[in-house]
């Protein structure tokens, strides 16, 4: 024992010999421990999944031939009877309406009033419409009724919409208290001239301060300025230089007062309690 200690304590060479051959006798040991575990894992795969299936095992049994009792007995499938509901077609909504009247003073139907469906309308409007210039007109369609006397036009020159005040007239505003028909000239207005074919006259000037096109206005054979007033709806209002037509426009107010027609209904006295 003491000459391997010395041996071993004196000799690197020695050591290095020794060291070798320890590792490779580990290294034989653990090729021999794969080989071994190789040989057994092969044994136990050939036992759970074997190369060759015997024959028998995919031998199925056949099919039945169908009979004619077979397919009797067969329940046909229903047929379903339920049916869709016709494609409903929409129907287009009417142009807005407007309140002809506030309701603590409705109009009242005269002969007056009811002048502008007789026979004697497209005379009655020709004769006035003869107060208008000779400029040529301006045409559009009518898109829109700001109030009793200002529409919106969509002119066919540059296919642009301008704000269109009636020349010579004026209506009542909402909310006014001493005139409270401002709502029923703005109906009045939208049944003489929405969606119409227009034509629109100049006079002496062709704006107002607002920047709206000063016009007299044709929609088919109703002059429309003078028609507000003649229905008791506007009255006559002086705005120089475009007076053209004041005169006019002055006396179908007087006649528009004398009939109480409009604006103009008499107001009930209440009966004494």
């Amino acid at each position: 024992m003491k000459r391997l200690i010395d041996f071993w304590n004196t000799d690197i060479i020695n050591k290095l010999i020794v060291f070798v051959a320890f590792m490779l006798i580990l290294g034989f040991a653990a090729i021999l421990y794969f080989l071994f575990s190789l040989s057994q894992g092969s044994v136990l795969y050939g036992a759970l999944f074997p190369t060759s299936v015997p024959t028998s095992a995919y031998t199925s049994t056949p099919m039945p031939t169908p009979t004619t009792a077979f397919f009797a007995s067969l329940t046909p499938r229903p047929t379903s009877t339920s049916t869709k509901a016709p494609f409903l077609t929409p129907t287009p909504s009417a142009p807005p309406t407007h309140i002809p009247m506030p309701s603590q003073t409705p109009l009242v139907n005269t002969p007056a009033a009811t002048s502008t469906t007789s026979a004697s309308t497209s005379t009655l409007n020709a004769s006035a419409a003869s107060c208008i210039p000779s400029n040529a007109p301006q045409t559009g369609k009518v898109v829109g009724v700001i109030d009793g006397n200002t529409i919106k036009v969509l002119l066919d020159s540059d296919g642009k919409i301008y704000f269109i005040r009636y020349i010579g007239i004026t209506v009542p505003q909402y909310g006014e208290v001493v005139q409270p028909y401002g709502e029923a000239a703005e109906a009045v207005n939208y049944k003489l001239v929405f969606a119409q074919k227009v034509n629109l006259f100049e006079d002496a000037s062709d704006k107002d301060s607002a920047g709206r096109l000063l016009r007299y206005v044709m929609a088919g054979n109703v002059f429309v300025n003078w028609q507000m007033v003649q229905d008791g709806f506007a009255t006559a209002m002086s705005a120089p230089p475009n007076t053209a037509c004041d005169s006019v426009f002055q006396n179908a107010e007087q006649v528009a007062r004398q009939a109480e027609v409009g604006r103009w209904v008499a107001t009930p006295t209440p009966s004494s309690p």
